[in-house]
């Protein structure tokens, strides 16, 4: 199969996070994140591939340490 044409386009988002971290102990740490995803040039985002404008996301972890 041989590639015959494709299309190329320019993508460009932009990314806001604003987070905190909790660490009770030194060896324990709970993280949340809120993530706004903005695109800004092309039909989609580059993360996630969608054709939304904008996204959303929360974002939890934690870490152990020994």
């Amino acid at each position: 199969m041989r590639l015959i044409s494709f299309t190329q386009e320019n993508l460009q988002q932009e990314r806001v996070t604003a987070g905190i971290s909790y660490r009770p102990v030194t060896q324990f740490a709970m993280q949340a994140a809120y993530e706004h995803n903005r695109r800004v040039d092309g039909s989609q985002l580059i993360f996630p591939r969608i054709s939304q404008d904008s996204t959303n996301g929360l974002i939890l972890g934690m870490s152990f340490g020994f």
